[in-house]
């Protein structure tokens, strides 16, 4: 196993972790979504990655009733993912994903994340962050912190 299929386990044991052992009532989810690459290396398939985790949390949207809000960070991994993802976008190339209050350019992500979570979308509690965290303002930063789950 190497550095990059070791990490994205860890991530998605921490979300899985966080699903499983949250209440009933809880209203605000924060989910990393990382993806690691290059697509083809080694027994790392981006797709499949992708797949996983939009299953996880599409699975959090139907469990989770009272979800108020969902915060989705994207932390890209895989050079050339959005190259990956171009024939399904090209129409949205440059369009503003528009949550709330947050606009967020993320063409390569935005049909994917309509097609895949209409729920939340069509529920405005999708929440879109694009990282590193750093190039990030201030205020969204703090936002960027982990929900505390209660116990």
């Amino acid at each position: 196993m190497n550095v990059a299929t070791t990490t994205y386990a860890l991530f998605l044991t921490r979300n899985r972790l966080i699903l499983e052992t949250a209440p009933p009532t809880l209203k605000q989810f924060s989910m990393q979504f990382v993806t690691f690459g290059p697509p083809t290396q080694g027994n790392i398939d981006v797709l499949d990655q992708l797949q996983e985790q939009w299953s996880l949390f599409d699975d959090a949207l139907s469990r989770f009733p009272a979800l108020e809000s969902v915060q989705l960070i994207v932390r890209d991994e895989t050079p050339g993912l959005g190259e990956l993802f171009r024939d399904v976008s090209d129409e949205l190339e440059g369009e503003e994903f528009v949550v709330k209050d947050m606009k967020v350019m993320l063409p390569e992500y935005a049909k994917l994340f309509r097609r895949m979570l209409p729920m939340a979308y069509e529920k405005g509690i999708l929440e879109v962050y694009n990282s590193p965290a750093d190039m990030l303002p201030a205020e969204r930063k703090r936002r960027l912190r982990p929900v505390a789950i209660p116990a």
